[in-house]
């Protein structure tokens, strides 16, 4: 019986949404939306990365970082569960859309409606590679239809895999850290590709509030969200 009803709430979301994605895809092409047409992967791909200067035996000795500690990894070097762990929690349905999730949007909006606010995001990891990397952190329609549009573009000039690159290389983890390998660097001192399941859950834990489910400054709620 519960599954008969999850499937028919499911029905009715993408019925209700049928006409809101048309109405969506033509305001797109009715309003200039910045940033779409300028879209595209090196410029995407060119983040900025903290500088390391070695010894004459190569061994690290000072790292520098303008406003950003980062360090890019590719993605095949991680634990498949590390992946796993992300989209599990940021973007279920990852590798089935197309840049947007009608279900999920579907679901974000019945909760508004319910509680009379704009509080749920639901923003892919494709959405949040776009909102990172050119867009301002606003609430209003037109930041969220552009969101969207460039959603729908990288996942035709990117595969899924170098957009989960692109996102793990570029999320907020807190303490300075950009990216899952400065995150894993300064929460448990190693590299990404050496994290364990449960340190791996800890990071996909922290992103949704760095504040709030701190490693270090919150352990009892980063555990809970772990």
């Amino acid at each position: 019986m519960n599954n008969k009803k999850r499937t028919l709430k499911k029905l009715f979301i993408l019925f209700l949404l049928l006409p809101v994605c048309g109405i969506l895809f033509i305001l797109s092409y009715v309003f200039s939306l910045d940033g779409v047409n300028e879209l595209n992967k090196a410029e995407i791909s060119n983040m900025a990365e903290s500088t390391r200067l070695y010894d004459k035996d190569q061994n690290e000795y000072l790292k520098l970082s303008g406003t950003q500690r980062r360090t890019c990894v590719k993605l095949e070097t991680l634990p498949k569960y590390v992946k796993d762990a992300f989209i599990c929690i940021e973007d279920a349905r990852f590798y089935e859309h197309n840049g947007i999730d009608p279900v999920r949007i579907g679901g974000a909006l019945l909760t508004d409606i319910k509680t009379g606010s704009l509080s749920q995001g639901a923003s892919t990891i494709t959405q949040q590679v776009v909102k990172n990397h050119a867009l301002k952190f606003e609430k209003s329609f037109k930041r969220k239809l552009t969101e969207m549009m460039m959603a729908l573009k990288l996942e035709r000039i990117c595969d899924k895999e170098e957009i989960l690159q692109l996102y793990l290389n570029m999320v907020y983890f807190g303490g300075g850290a950009y990216g899952i390998e400065e995150a894993s660097q300064t929460y448990f001192e190693k590299s990404a590709k050496d994290l364990t399941l449960s340190e791996a859950a800890t990071l996909a834990g922290v992103i949704n509030s760095p504040s709030a489910y701190s490693p270090v400054k919150h352990k009892s709620a980063c555990k809970k969200r772990r």
